[in-house]
């Protein structure tokens, strides 16, 4: 008999541990040991506390780690709805997921170097590089809450809500990417627009269906043919 996993409540388990982990790996741990203006101030905070950057760079791993198994339900939740939708999702996160993987070479690389002082030059190189990195990861993550926040618009009631704060979730995050990408400038829109990602963390929390209401049930025939997005 096959399985019938609960991918909603999954998802916002999955969604869940990302905030955990990414509050502490990519908010908490960079604030405290990386002065992006001064790699000099940047070698005394890590030397002094070398072992938090690595308690950083472990739970910024298991963040994204998080991420894969998010973008996995996220598709399987979304696939009978949209399939469209459900791989563009998937693939957005998971390359968002990938890209800050790689990007935490950059953090070992800040802890090899201020253990060996000698050249500032390339501690800055690769704080630059570790900063570049987070941006373009959550460009990814902003694009990702796109097709999940659409899909949500054609629900009842006040999930349609949801959706849109989502949406609004994700330009925020591609704002900050856009302005920092392009212009070197960080205005971090994202710090005012997550309560999308936090109400869709609740709510699938408290999902007791696997998948929510298919498209063909929401939607009027004459409107919207049945492959739509699809």
């Amino acid at each position: 008999m096959k399985p019938n996993f609960n991918y909603a409540k999954l998802m916002g388990i999955s969604f869940l541990l990302l905030f955990i982990f990414g509050f502490f790996g990519m908010g908490y741990v960079p604030s405290k040991l990386y002065d992006y203006n001064s790699a000099l101030n940047t070698v005394a905070e890590v030397s002094a506390n070398s072992q938090l950057l690595r308690y950083g760079i472990l739970a910024t791993v298991l963040m994204n780690a998080s991420s894969l198994f998010l973008a996995i339900f996220t598709y399987r939740w979304l696939r009978k709805f949209s399939s469209t939708l459900a791989v563009s999702a998937a693939l957005l996160l998971m390359t968002g997921a990938i890209v800050s993987l790689v990007n935490e070479l950059n953090s070992f690389s800040v802890l090899h170097f201020s253990q060996n002082p000698v050249n500032l030059e390339m501690i800055a190189l690769h704080l630059n590089l570790y900063q570049a990195g987070v941006y373009i990861a959550t460009l990814f993550w902003g694009f990702w809450l796109l097709p999940v926040g659409c899909a949500l618009l054609f629900q009842s009631r006040w999930i349609k809500l949801i959706g849109i704060l989502l949406i609004i979730s994700g330009l925020g995050y591609l704002v900050d990417s856009a302005f920092y990408l392009l212009w070197d400038q960080k205005i971090l829109v994202s710090d005012y627009t997550f309560l999308g990602e936090v109400l869709f963390t609740v709510w699938a929390l408290f999902q007791r269906k696997s998948e929510f209401t298919s498209i063909k049930s929401t939607l009027p025939e004459k409107h919207f043919p049945a492959n739509f997005l699809r």
